[in-house]
Order: structure tokens, then sequence, then C-alpha cells
């Protein structure tokens, strides 16, 4: 079995810390045989505990295998250290494995994922006593913050406890850490809210980077109450959305394929935090930008109606507003009062381009309802726009006509001129009737040009 077990490690080396599902059913598959080797009797446990466990922490810290394999090792590695005797520990003291020791406090801090940083500990706890713990923290940990939390850890309370560990241990790394943890106020699956595990005073919601997942604990429906992990990775994700409900910031995940938590089922799932809380960035950093729905605010209809006010030169552009939202019971706004200065308010007309008749809307709407402005208005209103496009259009017509209108007079009178003062008239007389003649043509132009 040593031989099977280094082939497979060399096959997994050679996909170069890529997720590959044959990879991973391969590894499953040789722990499950070295399980049921384990299981058979002591001989055979001795035998696997002699022959595997360092290799398996060796496994365990090699950042070049991809940490899906690594979290699999972890947890075949736990079950093996359950419950060992005391003959089995002498294998643990071993000086290479006080080495692999030290390597595996050192992935505590890179992990990237919480379920393994658990992992890593509870195996370097279940390996040593609590008094052998405060000895060997030092040396595990180069920080000395770090050791004294380690040396907190007690077998009594190991889950409280390592989650005040690697809390403390995650949020020291700062702009460094890979697993980002924030404190949740409720989920659900689609309707289903999911409990919370009693023994904690949060509800920690863990965003791994380095496994690409979002992951937390629930209380098993086993006697022990064990915990079981819910882990959320990428590739079970079809997309997500970060939106501000009812006063709560809201991270829903739409599952590819429906999931199971307990004896809950869903297709959706619903995280409710803390509003101040930042958790959209590192949310894409695990899911990909790609997969990020945006959820878009109910937007309010906006039309325009142009109001030309009779006895004024001045072109009014009113904006009525109808919100689409359910209006508020017993908290109607009175109607407002459009008033004219240069006359009475009785009637204000709207002009509508290409409209023949103007509609004349009543100058008092006291009684009425004011969301029923816009139904009095005609449905294709004028706009700014449209409205000085038409009057630019009348202005080059009227340009065009008085042009067009002096350039015919002109003609007309240069005739009418040469008929009735030809040129051997005396020069006195041809000048007198040429300014009347000019007068006349110019006032006709006037008269002309006001009727147009």
């Amino acid at each position: 079995m040593v031989a099977w077990f280094e082939k497979i490690k060399e096959i997994i080396l050679s996909h170069k810390n890529e997720k590959d599902e044959a990879m991973m059913n391969l590894i499953e598959d040789f722990f499950d045989v070295l399980m049921t080797v384990h299981d058979i009797n002591n001989e055979g446990k001795m035998e696997v505990l002699e022959d595997f466990i360092l290799r398996i922490c060796a496994l365990v810290v090699d950042m070049r295998i991809h940490i899906c394999i690594r979290q699999e090792a972890i947890k075949k590695l736990n079950a093996l250290l359950d419950n060992i005797s005391r003959d089995a520990r002498k294998i643990i003291s071993k000086p290479e494995m006080l080495s692999l020791m030290i390597d595996m406090g050192k992935r505590i801090l890179d992990a990237g994922d919480y379920d393994f940083q658990v992992g890593i500990t509870e195996a370097l706890c279940r390996m040593t006593s609590e008094k052998q713990r405060r000895e060997l923290a030092c040396q595990w940990f180069s920080m000395e913050f770090v050791a004294n939390a380690f040396k907190g850890i007690k077998d009594s309370d190991f889950e409280t406890d390592c989650r005040k560990f690697l809390n403390h241990v995650n949020g020291m790394l700062g702009d460094k850490r890979l697993v980002f943890t924030f404190p949740c106020l409720s989920v659900f699956l689609d309707k289903c809210e999911i409990p919370s595990d009693e023994k904690l005073d949060e509800f920690w919601i863990d965003f791994n980077l380095g496994s690409q997942s979002i992951s937390f604990y629930i209380a098993g429906d086993d006697d022990d109450h064990q915990w079981e992990t819910v882990s959320i990775p990428n590739d079970e994700v079809e997309a997500f959305s970060v939106e501000v409900k009812d006063a709560k910031k809201l991270l829903t995940l739409i599952l590819k394929n429906t999931m199971n938590v307990g004896n809950k089922v869903g297709g959706q799932l619903l995280l409710y935090f803390d509003p101040s809380l930042e958790i959209i960035d590192v949310t894409k950093n695990i899911y990909g930008a790609n997969k990020h729905r945006m959820i878009m605010p109910v937007k309010r209809k906006m039309s325009e109606a142009t109001m030309v006010i009779p006895g004024t030169d001045k072109l009014t552009v009113k904006t009525l507003i109808t919100n689409t939202s359910t209006p508020r019971i017993g908290r109607v706004k009175p109607p407002l009062k459009m008033v004219n200065s240069a006359e009475p308010p009785s009637v204000y007309k709207v002009k509508e381009r290409g409209a023949k008749n103007a509609v004349s809307l009543p100058g008092s709407v006291e009684g009425r309802n004011p969301h029923s402005y816009q139904s009095d208005f005609p449905k294709s209103q004028i706009t700014v726009s449209k409205v000085s496009e038409a009057i630019e259009n009348d202005v080059n017509r009227n340009v065009l006509v008085k042009q067009n209108t002096s350039k015919y007079l002109w003609v007309q009178f240069k005739l009418l001129f040469f008929v009735i003062c030809p040129p051997y008239t005396t020069s006195v007389l041809h000048t007198l009737l040429l300014i009347v003649f000019l007068k006349v043509f110019f006032l006709l132009t006037t008269i002309c040009s006001e009727f147009s």
C-alpha cells in the first residue's frame, strides 16, 4: 500500500495544483481502503499508523497539492488519530514528526480555508496533550501572541476555543489573510431558517479565498451533536447578489443544484448580515465578479408636459412625478396650485405639437386626487426640445416668406418705375419719383411682413 500511495502522490503532483475530479476519486478510494485495513484489528491499526502517519502529514503541508486533496487528507489523519493508543504515540514522538508539526503550524496561517485550519489544529491537539502543547506552541508558531492563543485551547471546549483562536489568528493577518469571518444574523435555505449552534455566541460565516468557498457550521442531528460543516464552493454557485433589505445586508447565493442542510432542501441560500459589514468584495473574490447580479432599486416613472400660459411669451415646463410604489395610507398631500401672474388662474392650456385644439384644465383643483394630474394631460406630450424645434421651423419659414415677398415687390416696382419714369426724363423729376417709389415700396414690404 505504501507503493500505491507514493504512485498516487506522483500522479497528483503532475497535475500542478489543479482541481481534478478524477484525482479526488482516486485519493478517496485509497483512503477508503486504508481505513478498512485500519479498522480490521489492532495489528492493522498499528501498521497503518506506522506506515502512513508521516506520509499523510507530509501530504497535508505540501503546497503543491490542491487544497481539496489536502482537506481530505487531514480528515483521514484525524480519523486515524482518534482514540490513539499509548504505543501508537511513540510514533508521533519521532523527530521527523516534530518537524512536520512545525510545518503544520505554519499552514494554519496560510491554509486559505477555515475548515482546513480547524482540521490542522485538531490534529495538533490530538497528537499532544495540553501540557505538551504549552511547551511546543512556541516552536509551532513564531509569533508569541499566536502561540499564547493556541495554548488557550482546551480539549473539553475545543469547538469554541478553536473558533476564538482562529478568529484571532485570521484577524491579525490583516490584508494578508485568506479567511474572512463575519458574524451572521440569520441563514435561510429557501424559506427555511437554519439554526445556529447554541455553544457559540455568534453565527459565524467563513469566506475562504484559498478553497474559493463560503462555509459555516451547524449542530449535527446525532446524539453527540457533532458539528456539521456546510460548504458552498465556487463551482456550485450559479450567481449571487448583495442588497440591503429591511435594514439588513442580504447575500443571496443561487445554486446550480439543490442542496441538503440537515433535513432541509433548497436551491437558494440567504445570509443576513449587519448592514455595516463589507462583504461584496470578498464574495466577488470567491465566486468571481461575473457571477454578481446587481439588484436595481425601484424607479419612479417621470413624465413631462410643456405648458404655455396665455398672455405671456414664456414657455413653462412642468414635470409630473408618478410614484409606482404603494401610497401610504392617511398621508395624502394636498394638490398643488399653479398661478400665473399675467392672467387669472382660470385656464391653463396644454399646447401640443400638431394638435388642432388646445386642452383646457380648470384652474382650481381642490378636492381632486393629486395623482389625477397626469390623466388630464394628452398622452402625446411636448418636451422642451420639440417645442424649440417647432419655433425654429416657424421662424425659418417666416424669414423665407419675407425674403420672397420682398424680392417680388422689388421686381414689380422696378418695372413700374421704368414705365412711369423713362430714362429720358429730367434728373430732378427722376430723383423725386425714385424717392416716392422707394417709400411706397418699404411701406408695403412692412405691411406684408406684419400679415405674414
